[in-house]
C-alpha cells in the first residue's frame, strides 16, 4: 500500500489537495471583486451523479475558466446557493475533477506544470498512464 493515495494519473492527492487550495485562495479575491461571476443552477450540480460527468467550456483563456469551474463546483457541492461567498468551500475540495487541456500548454512554463498537477488531462498524460497499464 503506498504512503500516499494518488490520481489514475499518479498525482499525489495530498499534493494535488494543496495546489488546489492554493491556486483557489488567490484566484477568490479576483472572482468576487474584478470578474464576479455570475452563478446560476448550483442546485443542478448538487444533484448530478459522483462520475461519468461531463462540463465543456467555451473558454477565452488558458485558466480562469478552469479556475471559476474549481470555484463554483466546490462551493456548490458545500451548499452554495449561486454564490461563492466564504472561501470555506475549498478546505475540502472534490479531488476527482479533471479538465482536458493541451500537453503544449501544459509543458510551457512552471505555472501550468503546477496547474497540470491540480487536474490537467493531455495527450501526453493519456499516453503516459496506458504505458503503466
Amino acid at each position: 500500500m503506498p504512503l500516499f493515495k494518488r490520481n489514475p494519473f499518479g498525482h499525489i492527492l495530498f499534493v494535488k489537495r494543496l495546489i488546489i487550495q492554493l491556486f483557489a485562495v488567490i484566484s477568490h479575491g479576483r472572482y468576487r471583486r474584478f470578474n464576479e461571476l455570475k452563478i446560476t443552477g448550483s442546485e443542478i450540480l448538487r444533484n448530478l451523479p459522483d462520475n461519468n460527468v461531463l462540463f465543456i467550456s467555451n473558454h477565452q483563456t488558458y485558466f480562469a475558466d478552469v479556475t471559476a469551474m474549481f470555484h463554483v463546483f466546490n462551493a456548490a457541492l458545500k451548499g452554495r446557493d449561486n454564490n461563492i461567498k466564504n472561501i470555506g468551500y475549498i478546505w475540502n475540495p472534490k479531488l476527482n475533477i479533471y479538465y482536458v487541456a493541451a500537453g503544449e500548454t501544459m509543458r510551457s512554463g512552471i505555472l501550468p506544470k503546477i496547474m497540470a498537477y491540480g487536474g490537467s488531462v493531455s495527450k501526453i498524460e493519456l499516453g503516459e498512464t496506458k504505458e503503466k497499464m
